[in-house]
């Protein structure tokens, strides 16, 4: 998905952006001795490759290439329509090319409910969300960073249905998966953290928001300082919760 900061208690939220997909190159080593025959055939391969490799790097983008481009730069200016329809564009072609399972093509598709969610146009995000969220538990796994990344961004969606029921789930799934899969400073954890806070506390279960934030306050104060702003937000909504806790009571 694209767009600014996840869910917080206070601020509206916005989706999680995913940027460009990259190409990673996976290396095997082997303890094996060659011959020298195998040893220079082998240098040979490499050489071709890493040839081959220089040859892309010079080549001209491709159209999808500039589609995928231009729909990010669209996005980082905040032209949601514009972002929209190169997104669709893009995902059209990927589709077509590499398939609705390849990973690229569910970045896109990622992108795109991300879009349409901050644009406000809620319903429409749904079922996008929910295709990147299904097609990604399928091909990636559950547990994937990715596939979090969407069950997170479906929370965010359900959320401002109100449908709490429903979101809560798929929000604490988020949580509790990137703590495990990053560790509790990594910025997805905290945003999903907000993400689940935010809907605990709009479901009346102020507690069990508070003891989130708490937790959460607890660790970046550790890991980044008092005054840094990671801090200082769950501090606030920290606060906030706490605040709505004590009224309760006195009410």
């Amino acid at each position: 998905a694209v767009g600014g900061a996840e869910a917080s208690t206070a601020p509206a939220a916005a989706a999680t952006p995913e940027g460009a997909p990259g190409i990673r190159r996976h290396n095997t080593t082997t303890t094996t001795a060659a011959s020298p025959t195998a040893a220079a055939s082998t240098a040979a391969e490499d050489a071709a490759e890493d040839a081959a490799e220089d040859a892309a790097e010079d080549a001209p983008p491709s159209a999808l290439d500039v589609l995928l481009n231009d729909a990010w730069e669209a996005t980082q200016g905040g032209d949601a329509e514009r972002a929209e329809a190169l997104f669709r564009a893009a995902l059209a072609e990927q589709e077509s090319t590499l398939g609705a399972a390849h990973p690229d093509t569910l970045v896109s598709l990622s992108n795109l409910g991300g879009v349409l969610l901050d644009a406000g146009k809620v319903l429409e995000a749904e079922p996008v969300i929910r295709a990147a969220l299904d097609r990604r538990t399928q091909v990636l796994g559950a547990e994937h960073a990715a596939t979090l990344t969407s069950a997170n961004n479906l929370a965010l969606c359900l959320k401002m249905q109100r449908r709490l029921d429903e979101a809560e789930p798929l929000a604490k799934r988020a949580f509790v998966g990137t703590m495990f899969e990053f560790g509790p400073t990594h910025d997805d954890a905290l945003d999903s953290a907000q993400n689940f806070s935010e809907i605990l506390a709009m479901g009346g279960k102020l507690e069990e928001s508070a003891r989130v934030l708490r937790q959460m306050f607890d660790v970046c104060e550790r890991a980044f300082g008092r005054k840094d702003a990671r801090t200082l937000a769950m501090a606030r909504n920290l606060s906030m919760v706490q605040d709505m806790i004590n009224r309760t009571k006195e009410g």
